[in-house]
């Protein structure tokens, strides 16, 4: 029962798979597919603002008590009531509700089990909280840089005391101040934070975070890094059902049809190779490409995320040279494989050290086409690939472009070097503030209703604070979107010396 009022309430399906029907503004017939219940109230059932109008929340705390004292006074509702709003679009006193609330026809069946899911909305507070303290956690691997952990955890540490400092008083306004302030004082906790050292093989990682969730419930994770691909630590949260915000890796976990809890800055190395098969397709020619990556790699995962883009395309032909485990790569090995099967175009999925030792000038005569690199490989230095090797390169960079970079940098300096946080590692230090700044503002706008789904609601509206990204040009927020980041620049050295940038939203 509960699983079919879930279809209803999500996908406004009925039980034979035929979607709901409904009427809108009175006499407009929509489908229920179209006008969903998650659309408007959220997953959390919470409701919010969107556009001019405001949704209210349809937990069973909001229905089954009066609105008393405030706009929209109504007696509270019971089943028999619920069913003539959701079918007729009136309160238990007959008023009519706002025309863009939907009418829905739904089945004696379908109506029993949705308002049966109804009921299991948003109903208690989600685990990670006491009275005084809110947990959170973040995930740290094995092998991660010394340098990279210590530039995100001194961001997150310095960000929870500052927030813990700020609101020291809290404490006695939430026991002592005014009535009319309840539903914000009530809100206020100590953040704690809680590193989760994940050991071992991946397939490890579930048990490991299942003690360290038993030791300690947290109301989400934030941040965190490790060596391979998130997908553990996403299908554990997904599992769990809990909220994981923002993660430095560049090999995030592929979204399922209802995952919902984990929020990305982007594909990452995915969206890299989208964008590169994008650029080669629109060419409108025939393409034999070379990728070349060392086994077990971030580069790996690129050279398969393009594969899978192209696949079915007529016009581009690939081949992977896989550097085995112990193998170095080298200029003469890379001649050699050139020589062996020619290709038009290479893309390099290789890290600095690799790329400072390509002979670009030789390639140039060797191949027709271009030159591709990953800006996330290269991380800081990438840029100056571009710029000093010649026209034939192209660098997939889906961060904001290096002219602006520093300036837009300094917007977090002054806050790191008032908080002594050395200014290496800038891409880690921006995202993980950028990722704490956005838990904060999340969980400002629940106040006291701590709910994980409300929390993941409340962040899919987050476009407001989409301009105080440190790294990505164009965060865009909705419902269902798990990559905020959408796009990514092809920059190329042209033949006046000047780089010009093009920015390509992928369709591969």
């Amino acid at each position: 029962m509960i699983a079919l009022g879930r279809l209803i309430y999500r996908q406004g399906i009925l039980a034979n798979g035929k979607p709901v029907r409904a009427h809108v503004m009175g006499d407009i017939e929509v489908l229920g597919t179209q006008f969903t219940c998650l659309n408007c109230h959220g997953r959390s059932g919470m409701g919010g603002g969107e556009g001019k109008t405001f949704t209210l929340a349809i937990n069973p705390a909001a229905l089954f008590a009066p609105r008393d004292s405030m706009y929209l006074e109504r007696s509270a509702y019971d089943d028999e009531s619920l069913e003539a709003c959701i079918r007729r679009g009136e309160t238990p006193e007959g008023t009519a509700l706002a025309p863009e609330m939907p009418t829905y026809e739904l089945p004696d069946r379908e109506m029993t089990a949705l308002i049966a899911y109804l009921k299991t909305l948003s109903g208690r507070f989600s685990p990670g909280l006491t009275d005084g303290e809110i947990h959170f956690a973040t995930v740290v691997g094995d092998g991660i840089d010394p340098a990279d952990r210590m530039a995100m955890l001194a961001v997150m540490n310095s960000f929870f005391n500052d927030k813990n400092a700020r609101t020291r008083n809290e404490g006695k306004r939430s026991r002592r101040g005014p009535f009319y302030q309840t539903y914000r004082l009530k809100a206020y906790r100590k953040w704690v934070l809680h590193v989760w050292k994940l050991h071992g093989p991946p397939d490890t990682w579930a048990a490991q975070m299942e003690n360290y969730l038993n030791r300690q419930p947290v109301f989400a994770l934030i941040g965190g890094m490790v060596r391979g691909g998130w997908q553990p630590i996403h299908t554990f949260c997904e599992n769990r059902e809990i909220p994981c915000l923002l993660p430095n890796t560049d090999r995030p976990g592929g979204i399922g049809t209802d995952d919902f809890y984990t929020l990305y800055f982007s594909e990452g190395l995915r969206l890299e190779a989208r964008v590169i098969a994008t650029d080669l397709v629109r060419q409108k020619k025939s393409v034999r490409v070379l990728q070349v990556y060392a086994a077990g790699s971030k580069g790996k995962f690129g050279a398969q995320s393009f594969a899978n883009a192209i696949k079915g395309n007529s016009l581009i032909s690939v081949k992977d040279w896989q550097l085995k485990p112990a193998e170095e790569f080298s200029p003469e090995k890379l001649s050699a494989r050139i020589r062996e099967s020619p290709p038009d175009t290479l893309i390099l999925w290789l890290p600095t050290q690799a790329i400072t030792r390509v002979p670009f000038a030789e390639l140039k005569k060797m191949i027709k086409g271009q030159v591709y690199l990953s800006s996330s490989l290269l991380d800081d230095i990438s840029p100056l690939f571009v710029t000093h090797s010649g026209t034939q390169v192209k660098l997939a960079h889906p961060f904001i472009l290096p002219k602006n970079r520093q300036a837009v940098f300094n917007r977090i300096t002054p806050w790191l070097q008032s908080r002594k946080i050395p200014l290496q590692r800038q891409r880690i230090l921006g995202q993980t503030y950028y990722a704490c700044m956005m838990l904060g503002k999340g969980l400002m706008h629940i106040k006291r209703h701590f709910y994980r789904d409300y929390l993941m609601d409340a962040l899919d509206h987050g476009n407001a604070k989409a301009i105080f990204s440190i790294n990505y040009p164009r965060l865009s927020y909705g419902p269902g979107q798990r990559y905020l980041a959408k796009g990514a620049f092809i920059l190329k050295k042209n033949d006046d010396g000047k780089t010009s940038a093009t920015w390509i939203v992928p369709h591969l």
